[in-house]
């Protein structure tokens, strides 16, 4: 264990240089970051489970925003419910946080978040064009000159974003990322 930390102080003594490029300096961390990793004691997650853990993430936060921007409340349930829930889903994350250490990303895996992260600008663009078309349609047929919008709209607006671009952007990471039908067998 002596020598793994002597190894790591190595590494970092590295980082420090001030003559490296932005690169150089990137290349370093990565080689950091695998040291930690190979340190770390806890049970890993691959690439694959940190999707779909943010997937079930994205789907909660879309969830949440949908129905905070239509304003569904319960009349039985308090508002400090949401609060509590909010608290206990928070709660979970940061002990699987942890719990678990994170697999570092190779090659194939950044490849393909790279072009997930892609599509998920594409769904976010489209998602704020059809939020738009739907309010206007909506303030047509209600003859409004005007839509009013308040903090929790923007916030739901901000929270649907938000979940979209998780949902997106993992679900085409595990949709790239699966093995081909014909190399199963």
């Amino acid at each position: 264990m002596k020598n793994d930390s002597n190894s790591l102080n190595e590494l970092y003594a590295k980082y420090r240089k001030p003559n490296m490029t932005r690169a150089e300096r990137q290349e370093m961390m990565e080689k950091i970051y695998r040291e930690r990793y190979r340190n770390d004691p806890r049970k890993p997650v691959s690439q694959k489970g940190q999707a779909i853990a943010n997937l079930i993430c994205g789907v909660v936060i879309f969830a949440m925003s949908m129905l905070m921007m239509l304003g569904i409340k319960a009349p039985d349930v308090p508002s400090e419910a949401v609060l509590i829930l909010a608290g206990a889903a928070f709660a979970v994350m940061v002990f699987f946080e942890v719990r678990y250490k994170k697999e570092p990303a190779d090659e194939l895996s950044k490849e393909l978040m790279m072009k997930a992260t892609s599509y998920s600008a594409y769904a976010q663009i489209i998602v704020m064009w059809l939020v738009g078309f739907i309010t206007m349609m909506a303030a047509n047929k209600s003859d409004k000159d005007y839509i009013m919008v308040n903090s929790d709209n923007l916030m739901g607006v901000t929270m649907m974003l938000m979940g979209v671009y998780l949902m997106v952007r993992n679900g085409v990471y595990i949709w790239l990322d699966r093995t081909p039908a014909d190399e199963e067998e």
